[in-house]
């Protein structure tokens, strides 16, 4: 990266973010009063030398409850920021945000980074213990402990702690490598009693107290550790600490010395993403999830979590997750399931401290080698949109001390002794809140009526009521009801959109990831809407596919819904509004989706004929004997239980130009449905 010219200038100011946020211009302290403006700073300096853009940026200083006018709030506050510092081009405007340019040596972090870099290549340990303590001499406290920013401290913070436990796990190895076992002795009582789910500063102090010679203060060290962690959290300590704690017992310590000093050490890593400050509802799956995590198993827990696309599936998984992670000390893995699972089970690896060169080759060998360095290691893997079981397998754990929660948009059936979850759309009443946490929760109760309406068109899921929510926003103070209005008058797909997030995006991906098969049925489903469809229309409608039975595969996609038996037996099935939307779409590009439903049409015709009208018509329909057995039965049941479908249906052919079904199917519907509303109000009197 080059810097500017006058860099002899710059390098004047200092910054220090490992500890209370610090200015230093000329050995002098600058003094960031404004609160906004300190956020600010902070948030460009942990990512100092990267462009940040600008909708970060105002994330990190408003956290979702950021001004009218956003941008133009983060442009006075950075032009007050550059006056502060004495110097207005030290954050540069870049096309996607800004930038601070710093080196090295201007900012702690920056320092402190390279001296533990420094300190892993330098070859011995005496060299390598002055690294690291001049590394750990930079931080001065808590970093971000004066900042207001709920994101900063959120995101941020957890890694720069992460890093500061990993520095002091290898300064200690390396003390104790040199012989100063009594040198650390005191920091490290301060470190377990502050820290007793850091197990690994349990190991290094009854190592450190092993060899002054103080094998029973080591053994209480153990005992105090592993009284903590059951009485509070539950939990039983990890095989490191246990294997330590049985070689002092048998003072048999040189063989536990080396692991514990190898360079190749657990890393605890954490790799969460941050959750959602508004996640509202979900309230059972949780309590049922944190339970069943709860528990001892004498397997690996795993948690499937599948719903329809846009239904908040990562979301919830990943609140989940932070939930859990106080029973998870050794770490937590996050991994994306695209691309090449080989080249993902390699970046676990090395997550895990495996270095590159010592990753195999093969799916099988690196599945085996994970399973290896997890093995009794309380480790929680969120593993995020698996398309199949396959995805899934090689990265499962060995030993039941780990679990894992995996999100599909698939119903993932053979993944063997997982725990189903399958996420259903938001209510009402958590519409409500979730919108009312996005702008104002007085406001949005006002509208309420409004609020069901876009709940309605947006079929419950929370992407597209979150892209609701923010289209609202920026159209406020305009009323929710006006854009309910848009949501029913305008292409819905296109108003659920907002800068790169659309809920066509999420539906595309599902849609790519079904077999041709269910492609197909898919789209022919588009012209129905959202009618709903009896299960023995999947003769009309997939006569020319696969004998697979597409309904199935639809459910499965969680792009079908299942709505249960009719009054008469019949299965029947229901695309949400999006999805058909979205089907919609696809069905106008594809001629052969209107010939399958005048498949069908034509078949509701012909019930219609066996159940009121000319039976000789319906002769040749492709049902089963059931079916007509039922209608023939029935008829008015059948009728009434296929109302919905049947007026769609007569609408439809209307628009279509299939004038003669739709006037004959009124003909033969309309009169039983009359003469049964009057029996029933007749009844009701």
């Amino acid at each position: 990266m080059g810097f500017r010219r006058d860099w002899g200038f710059l390098v004047t100011i200092r910054f220090a973010l490992l500890g209370p946020l610090r200015v230093d211009r000329a050995g002098r302290p600058v003094r960031i009063r404004a609160a906004k403006q300190r956020a600010l700073l902070a948030a460009l300096l942990v990512s100092a030398r990267r462009v940040v853009p600008a909708e970060e940026l105002i994330d990190r200083l408003w956290g979702g409850d950021e001004p009218s006018d956003a941008r133009r709030a983060l442009q006075i506050h950075l032009s007050r920021l550059r006056t502060a510092l004495g110097d207005p081009d030290l954050i540069r405007t870049e096309q996607d945000g800004y930038l601070i340019e710093v080196a090295t040596d201007q900012l702690d972090i920056l320092e402190f980074r390279e001296l533990m870099s420094r300190a892993r290549s330098a070859g011995q340990l005496t060299g390598e213990a002055e690294l690291v303590r001049a590394a750990l001499s930079l931080w001065t406290g808590r970093p971000l402990a004066d900042i207001a920013s709920d994101s900063l401290q959120r995101d941020v913070l957890p890694q720069l702690e992460e890093e500061w436990f990993q520095a002091l796990h290898r300064r200690f190895d390396v003390e104790q490598a040199l012989g100063n076992h009594q040198d650390v002795i005191g920091d490290l009582r301060n470190l377990v009693t502050q820290y007793p789910t850091r197990e690994r500063f349990c190991a290094q102090l009854m190592l450190a107290l092993y060899h002054s010679g103080q094998q029973v203060e080591a053994l209480e060290a153990y005992r105090k550790v592993e009284q903590t962690l059951r009485e509070e959290l539950g939990l039983d300590v990890g095989a490191e600490l246990r294997q330590v704690q049985q070689r002092v017992l048998s003072q048999d310590i040189a063989a536990v010395v080396a692991p514990v000093l190898r360079d190749d050490v657990w890393p605890t890593p954490y790799q969460l993403p941050a959750g959602t400050i508004d996640f509202v509802g979900r309230e059972e799956p949780l309590k049922h999830l944190t339970g069943l995590f709860a528990e001892n198993s004498p397997a690996v827990r795993i948690a499937a979590i599948s719903g329809m696309p846009g239904v908040g599936k990562s979301a919830f998984a990943v609140h989940l997750a932070q939930q859990l992670r106080p029973r998870f000390p050794d770490g937590q893995l996050y991994v994306q399931l695209h691309g090449q699972i080989e080249d993902r089970l390699a970046d676990v690896l090395e997550s895990c401290g495996v270095p590159r060169t010592a990753i195999p080759d093969g799916l099988d060998q690196r599945a085996a080698a994970l399973r290896a360095a997890l093995a009794d290691r309380r480790v929680l893997m969120l593993l995020d949109d698996a398309t199949s079981t396959e995805d899934v397998l090689p990265f499962l754990p060995g030993t039941p001390t780990a679990a894992v929660v995996v999100t599909s948009r698939s119903l993932l059936a053979g993944l063997a002794g997982a725990h189903q979850v399958r996420l259903n759309p938001f209510d009402d009443d958590d519409a409500v809140e979730l919108l009312g946490r996005m702008t104002s929760p007085q406001w949005i109760a006002e509208q309420r009526a409004g609020v069901v309406r876009i709940n309605a068109a947006c079929g419950g899921l929370p992407l597209a009521l979150r892209i609701a929510g923010a289209r609202i926003l920026a159209r406020h103070p305009a009323s929710v009801e006006s854009f309910a209005d848009r949501l029913v008058e305008r292409r819905i797909l296109s108003e659920l959109t907002i800068d790169n997030l659309g809920v066509r995006t999420s539906l595309e991906e599902t849609y790519r990831g079904l077999d041709p098969t269910a492609q197909q049925a898919f789209r022919r489903l588009g012209p129905l809407g959202t009618s709903g469809v009896p299960s023995w229309a999947a003769d009309a409608l997939f006569a020319d596919l696969a004998d697979e039975h597409p309904f199935d595969l639809l459910v499965q996609a969680n792009l079908l819904v299942s709505t249960g038996l009719d009054p008469l037996g019949v299965l029947h099935y229901r695309l949400s509004p999006l999805p058909a939307a979205f089907a919609a779409e696809l069905a106008a590009d594809d001629p052969e989706t209107a010939l399958a439903a005048s498949r069908y049409h034509e078949v509701q015709l012909g019930l219609a004929e066996l159940a009121f009208g000319d039976k000789t018509a319906a002769m040749g329909l492709p049902v089963s004997e059931s079916v007509r057995r039922r209608v023939q039965e029935n008829p008015l049941g059948w009728v009434i239980a296929e109302k919905e479908q049947l007026s769609a249906t007569i609408m439809r052919c209307f628009r279509s130009g299939e004038y003669e079904v739709a006037v004959r199917l009124g003909d033969l519907v309309v009169p039983a449905l009359f003469e049964h509303c009057e029996e029933s109000g007749r009844r009701a009197s």
